[in-house]
């Protein structure tokens, strides 16, 4: 009797979880499947039925492209055909490294058919190297491999419990083939240095890039240590070894250290080696210097100028 009801059961549970498999689409045959410890129909919601201890994934060929845990899921059938979750705990693959990406939320809902996720209500996002980004809705589309969110985004890391960057924005596009977080608008960033001191940079776009322990930072680009300040285009930031730490800043470089004005088409700022790097076109004027060249050395600690092809005078 026991087989019989837990038999009649199962097929009951595939009838209410009518997910396509074996579809074909651009990145191999998709496969979904959901398991569920409890069946209840309410009649306080419009669901069809609900599950409690949902636990669902979806794969594309022999790669898995999310597993998804929930407290419960009402499904919704008809035209709308999704599944509403409460109490979302998910991990997404990054198809290129391999690494998890877990994220948690409140509520979340699946569509079955357009391979769509959204997430909602403190969703938290962890990568694989410990960066965590917060924002309260975030969606995934399994067609395309990425999160998008129009929120106010911040982020802490590499260790969110005693962080040493910490970067806030507006609007999220991360491609999860890569693991590249990009904030879209208005980004705010600071990150410890080595010696213990503070970067500060202010941008229009910012990229993150957790594998590599790079971060990008683009238009109008300024960024302040103590005793310098730096204005370009563009600024790439290592911030994975302390050890080496360089910034690199591109396009219509301009930077102010202590008395001192420069400007080149590119600089290289060692921050462990206490020097800067001009190059391309580029001049330094102040504390009685006024120097051009096709490069130029600044040795922060040392006080002291090289010159390559200089032109100028230096007193």
């Amino acid at each position: 009797m026991v087989a019989q009801v837990l038999a009649a059961f199962w097929g009951l549970s595939l009838i209410l979880w009518p997910v396509p498999s074996n579809v074909g689409s651009s990145d191999g045959e998709r496969d979904t499947a959901s398991t569920g410890e409890g069946l209840y129909k309410s009649e306080l919601t419009e669901a069809n039925f609900g599950l409690l201890g949902v636990r669902f994934y979806e794969s594309s060929g022999t790669r898995r492209s999310w597993n998804i845990r929930s407290e419960f899921a009402e499904l919704h059938r008809q035209d709308k055909n999704y599944a509403f979750m409460k109490t979302v705990d998910a991990d997404f693959f990054a198809l290129n490294s391999g690494n998890i990406v877990h994220t948690k939320s409140d509520y979340g809902r699946s569509y079955f058919g357009k391979r769509m996720v959204e997430l909602e209500g403190n969703v938290i996002v962890n990568s694989a190297k410990g960066y965590r980004f917060l924002m309260n809705t975030l969606d995934y589309d399994g067609a395309t491999h990425r999160f998008k969110s129009n929120d106010e985004v911040s982020m802490t890391g590499p260790n969110p419990d005693k962080p040493d960057m910490f970067l806030t924005g507006t609007g999220l596009d991360a491609d999860m083939a890569d693991e590249t977080f990009v904030v879209k608008r208005n980004t705010r960033s600071r990150r410890r240095m080595g010696k213990n001191d503070w970067i500060r940079i202010q941008s229009a776009r910012g990229e993150f890039h957790p594998e590599t322990q790079r971060a990008v930072f683009t238009g109008k680009v300024r960024a302040q240590l103590p005793n310098l300040t730096i204005e370009s285009e563009r600024l790439e930031m290592n911030v994975g070894d302390p050890a080496n730490e360089i910034l690199k800043a591109d396009g219509r470089v301009r930077l102010v250290h202590k008395d001192r004005k420069g400007r080149a088409k590119k600089a290289d700022i060692e921050i462990g080696n206490d020097k800067i790097v001009l190059s391309g076109d580029a001049e330094i004027s102040g504390g009685d210097n006024d120097l051009k060249g096709s490069r130029i050395t600044l040795h922060t600690d040392e006080d002291s100028i090289e010159v390559e092809q200089a032109e100028g005078s230096l007193q």
